[in-house]
Parts: structure tokens; sequence; C-alpha cells
């Protein structure tokens, strides 16, 4: 009995030391059952973290310091050493770059761990040790960005991590996105150049009375690096945006706005209006106008998500109008400038555009449009006076209905808790 309770103390020894800080990364598995089984095994687990390109470990790199302070205990201590089994060395390298050269990086990794520990740890040379190497995969990005809210575009990198594509592939659409490419790099890719030492304690079986041991609850400690939180802020997609259509405001002198409401993760609902009120009376010797207003909603679906890259729309519009002095056979045909035309417009159609973000707030929109608008306008017999040439003309148009490059002001949702 005394001999028993020697061990209890001693796994409790283990398990106290294994588990001082948080700080150090261990993760401890108890597996003390009713009775005594065969053996018991204890698994301490550490991480420790490398310098970029580097193949030898830094004790004052990130929290290094901690997890040596840990290994000393274990491995300098003859007591619980004589009950080591075996240590596991596990390195890896991350996944940014060439495949190939980081998994030789990581294979030099394991082996510079390897000297370490023998010349460091001599009582170690009793020991199995077991190695392992690999490139670390993006998708363990996932777990350390999730719940970053400072993070660019983090739905769109959550959805590029989670693809079934090659890790090359990934990296590729991630550099695509710069700022969230460069918050990466600067916060994030570190903890992907990793060694893991996983510490395995076996005690053999001992012939006692059968009794019930107690268990032994040891409570899971916190990864430092992900913190699990009670509530958790998490940015969504922009909500809206504000906008301006520059082309068109250049083209026909007409001051424009556009809000553009998002309505799913790919789908939102523009809508555009103008109103060009200058020269309303018109020169005095030829009576030039452009003077309309217009109000165009489309609806529109973001083949990736709602705010970036490629969409296609179907607008509506309608619009009033008093032009004269203009050549636009299109909308009323040859030696229109000769006449003024003046009624209204509406119509449908269909769009292609593309959303280019330029920073966290701001984007431009690059689009353009088809379909039919049917004019009904009375034709004056010149652009000064007042006599009509034809009332209550009624024209069938097909062609372009919009054309724009926008300046884009991207509002973000309030946060949601969860």
């Amino acid at each position: 009995m005394k001999r028993l309770i020697f061990l209890l103390i001693l796994i409790l020894t283990t398990l106290s030391t294994s588990s001082i800080s948080a700080n150090s990364n261990i993760a401890l598995k108890s597996s003390l059952l009713y009775g005594v089984p065969d053996s018991i095994n204890h698994e301490c687990n550490l991480t420790f973290y490398f310098r970029f390109n580097q193949t030898d470990l830094d004790v004052n790199y990130l929290l290094n310091k901690d997890s040596f302070r840990q290994l000393d205990k274990l491995l300098t201590d003859p007591k619980l050493h004589s009950i080591i089994d075996t240590l596991k060395i596990v390195t890896s390298a991350s996944p940014d770059g060439k495949y190939d050269y980081n998994l030789k990086l990581a294979q030099k990794r394991v082996f510079s761990i390897k000297r370490m520990l023998l010349s460091r740890y001599p009582l170690l040379k009793s020991a199995s040790i077991d190695i392992d190497y690999y490139v670390a995969d993006w998708i363990k990005l996932e777990n350390l960005i999730k719940y970053d809210i400072d993070m660019p575009w983090l739905g769109t990198v959550i959805e590029i991590l989670n693809q079934n594509v090659s890790s090359a592939s990934k990296e590729r659409q991630l550099r695509e996105f710069e700022d969230s490419w460069q918050y990466i790099t600067n916060k994030y890719l570190k903890y992907l150049r990793e060694w893991k030492s996983g510490i395995s304690i076996i005690i053999k079986k001992v012939e006692v009375k059968k009794e019930v041991v107690p268990i032994i609850k040891i409570e899971e400690k916190a990864n430092p690096i992900l913190k699990p939180l009670l509530k958790v802020e998490t940015v969504l997609l922009p909500c809206f945006a504000i906008k301006t259509n520059l082309l068109y405001g250049a083209l026909a002198y007409a001051p424009n706005l556009a809000v553009e409401f998002g309505l799913g993760d790919h789908t939102t609902l523009d809508i555009s209006g103008s109103y060009n009120w200058f020269n309303l009376d018109g020169g005095k010797n030829n009576n030039k106008k452009l003077v309309h207003w217009i109000i165009q909603p489309e609806f529109r679906y973001f083949l990736k998500e709602r705010f970036r890259g490629h969409f296609f729309g179907f607008h509506t519009l309608y619009s009033e109008y008093n032009i004269g002095g203009y050549e636009l056979p299109m909308l009323f045909g040859d030696g229109s400038k000769n006449y003024r035309h003046e009624g209204n417009a509406y119509g449908v159609g269909f769009s292609y555009g593309y959303q280019l973000p330029i920073s966290k707030c701001f984007s431009l929109e690059f689009n353009i449009g088809g379909g039919y608008m049917q004019l009904q306008y009375d034709k004056y017999k010149c652009t000064t006076c007042g006599d009509l040439k034809e009332n209550n003309t009624i024209k069938h148009y097909f062609g372009p209905t919009k054309a724009g490059i926008s300046l884009i002001f991207l509002i973000n949702k309030n946060t949601q808790n969860k």
C-alpha cells in the first residue's frame, strides 16, 4: 500500500509539474480507471516555436522559455525520468512558400531537436525517441483567426482555407488579398512553425487489492493563442455601401449617388439616382440642355461574396428629361441636336460588373449593362422654340442602359455577439 501511495503522489507531482503555466501550451491526458490497469499512461505535450527559416530553437522566442522550464523539470529529475517510456518529437514548417523546401526545413528541425535533447539531457539515452515532421496545412490557420475581429476580409479568408484544393492554391488565393496576407504574415505564420514534444510516462502495473481509485480531474489549460471567450465579436461582411458614378457624372454632367444594401452573403440591392439641373433655361442662342433625372434599382448576385469581385445584375429604370441641342441618334434618331425632346422613359436590363477593394473602406466598381427602354416624348421644331413637331412619340430602344466607374465607401455591419 505504501508503494501505491508513493506512485500516486509521483503521478500527481508529474501532473502538477506539467500544468504549471498556461503559457506553455501543455495538454494533459489522464487515464485513471476503476482499479489498477496493466499500466497508467500520462502524455505531456509541450509546444515550442521556431523563428522564420531557422532550424535551431531560440529560448527567448515567443513561449519557448516557459516550455523549456517545464521540459527541464521533467527530463532532469531522475525519479521522473525512470518512468519515461517514449519521447516523441514532431516538427513542422509553415505552409507559405515551396512545399519541397518547407518539408526539408521541417526534417532539419526534427534532427536538430533530437541532437539538442540528447546533448542537453544525458538521461534520455535509455528512452525511446520517435520523430516525425510535416508541413503545416493552411486549415490550421482557421483555428487561429476565426475569432479575430481585426482580420481583413475574415469571411473570404476562411472560405479559402476550407476549399478542397492544394496548399499552393490556397496560398495563391490568399496572396491576392494583400491586406489579409500581410496581416496573416505578421501575426499568425509564426505559430505554424513549431516543435511539439510528446513525453509518454508509463507506470507499470502494481499488484494491490481492488479498490476504487478516485478519478483525478485535470482542468484543461487554455491555448494562449486562441484564448476561448464567453462572448466573441465577429465582424460580418459589409452591410451597405455609398457610391458615386464618376464616369456618368463626367459624361452627363449629372451629380449622382447610389446606395447598395447587403441582402445575403452573395446578394445586394443597388439603388442609384442622378439629377442634371444645369442650364435648365438653356443658352441664349441655342437652348442647349441635358436636363434629366433618373432612378435605377438593381438586384445583384456576387460570385464570391457581396461587395467583392464579379457580379451580375438585373435592373429597372425610370427617367424624365428635357434635352435639346445634343446629337443622340440611338435615342432620338439622326439630327436630334436640331430639336428639343421632352418626355419620359422606363425600361429593364441586365448588367455585369466587378468590385475591386482598394482599402478596408473603399472600393472601385466597373460595370456595364444593356436592355430595353420605351421612350415617350414630345418633339419640338427647334431647340429655342415651343412649337411642336411631333406629339406623344413612342420609341422602342434596345441597347446600353448603364455604364459606370464608381467610387464606393463601404460601411460594416454592427458586430454580432456569439
